[in-house]
This record gives structure tokens, C-alpha cells and sequence, in this order.
């Protein structure tokens, strides 16, 4: 089927040219058309998007459509997802794990749990019993991964609201006594520095030198990290193993 015959299901299916509109610009057609003949609804609604799914409702950006692909796998393992409030969801799998996710950065979150729980990306990794360091910690996703797998961890993550999403991740699924959060970055030396911290797809912060050459290319704010060396994280982790 052509890119067009799908444009024109999604029609007959939404009757809503703003979804059409939007598959085409952000070059989401096979996901939107795939979305749609399984029942899915979207509702475009300025910058979010409303989607029903397999009674779920919930709002993600409209750019951000191609995260409809890892939603539709989600729903078909087992996963709910909740409103909680205006900017916050719930998701929780089936092995009773749950995690907090927002609305503004729903795409990017449900990727990397898609990634973690369904696709088992470390699934070839043997952790059992070993110490994790995890860089760039995110949501916690890793991190708790790592945990059931049966690794003590240590989570890294220097960015303030990302940093409070994984501790509070970790704390909801009771992992506090075997993972380990930490607000600092792994850099090549420690000290202080700038990083962007996008607000809009969590996995696209970064610390750089040159952060701020390219603040307007996304709704990102500039905020100063503290980092260490490796040498120091791994100091860090063995300490609080010794104690």
C-alpha cells in the first residue's frame, strides 16, 4: 500500500484533517495508518494530541506521534497506563513494576521503557550479583531493569527534574536498599558545567561546552551540573557498598 492509500484510511477512518495533516508533516503515516485500523482514536488538539487506546486516554505532543509504534506493543503486553493529573501518567507492567511518567515527554519515556521491558535490549547481559554503574540515568529505567535482574546500582543522573523522577521511580517499586541515585554526571573530570536539559525528550539533554549555541533549536533550559570522573563514580559506588 502507497504512502497515500494510507493517507486516505486515516481520513476515512479519523475524518479529521489535522490528524492527516499531521502523519504527513512529522512523517508519521505508517504509524498513525497501523494506529488507526487497530482502533485507535487521536483528537489533534494544538501542540498535544488526545489518544484512546484499549480504554486509555491520555495526551502526547503532536510531533511526537511516531511513540504510537511502542504505545500499540505496550497495550498488546499487558501495560496500563493511568492519568494521574493534567501533566502526569502512570504506567504499570504486568511484573507489578510502575513508573511515573508527563505528558511532555511521554514519547521519549515510553520508548525507553518500551526498549527496556519488551524489546529486552540487556537481556544478553548477565548483571546477577554485580555492581551497575548507570550513566545518564533517566526515569530510572535502566535502573530498575538492572535491580530485578538482581545488580546492586548505582544511578547517575546530574539534571534536577530528571533526577527526582528517577528517585521517585526507584522509591515507588520499593528498590531503594539495592540501587543507589546519585544528581551528579560521569564527565572525563569533575568539577561543574552547563547542560541542556530538553524539556520536551528527556534522552536529548546533555552536558556540553557549547550548550548554548544551540538552546534555540529546542524548548530545553540551561541549568549547571556538577560532574565526576569514572574513577570517582566507581569510588563512590564501592563506599557505599563498604558501608
Amino acid at each position: 500500500m502507497t504512502r497515500w492509500h494510507r493517507l486516505w484510511t486515516i481520513w476515512l477512518l479519523t475524518r479529521n484533517l489535522e490528524v492527516v495533516i499531521h502523519a504527513l508533516r512529522m512523517r508519521h503515516v505508517t504509524t498513525v495508518y497501523e494506529f488507526v485500523i487497530s482502533g485507535g482514536h487521536l483528537r489533534p488538539m494544538g501542540l498535544h494530541t488526545r489518544i484512546e487506546w484499549k480504554g486509555m486516554e491520555f495526551e502526547m505532543l503532536s510531533h511526537q506521534l511516531w511513540a504510537l509504534a511502542s504505545l500499540k506493543s505496550m497495550a498488546e503486553h499487558g501495560w496500563l497506563l493511568t492519568r494521574l493529573d493534567t501533566d502526569r501518567y502512570l504506567v504499570a507492567l504486568p511484573s507489578g513494576d510502575t513508573f511515573i511518567v508527563y505528558r511532555d515527554t511521554m514519547a521519549s519515556d515510553l520508548m525507553v521503557l518500551h526498549e527496556r521491558f519488551i524489546e529486552d535490549e540487556y537481556g544478553r547481559v548477565d548483571v546477577s550479583n554485580h555492581l551497575v554503574l548507570d550513566i545518564g540515568a533517566n526515569i530510572g529505567d535502566s535502573a530498575i531493569y538492572f535491580a530485578r535482574m538482581g545488580a546492586e546500582v548505582h544511578a547517575f543522573e546530574p539534571f534536577r527534574q530528571l533526577y527526582q523522577r528517577l528517585s521517585g521511580n526507584v522509591e515507588r517499586n520499593h528498590l531503594g536498599q539495592q540501587i543507589y541515585c546519585h544528581q551528579i554526571g560521569i564527565g572525563v573530570c569533575s568539577g561543574t558545567t552547563k547542560g541542556i536539559y530538553n524539556r520536551q525528550e528527556s534522552l536529548s539533554s546533555a552536558v556540553s561546552s557549547t550548550v548554548s549555541d544551540n538552546l534555540h533549536d529546542i524548548p530545553s533550559e540551561l541549568e549547571t551540573v556538577q560532574l565526576v570522573s569514572l574513577s570517582e563514580a566507581l569510588t563512590i559506588a564501592r563506599l557505599s557498598q563498604a558501608s
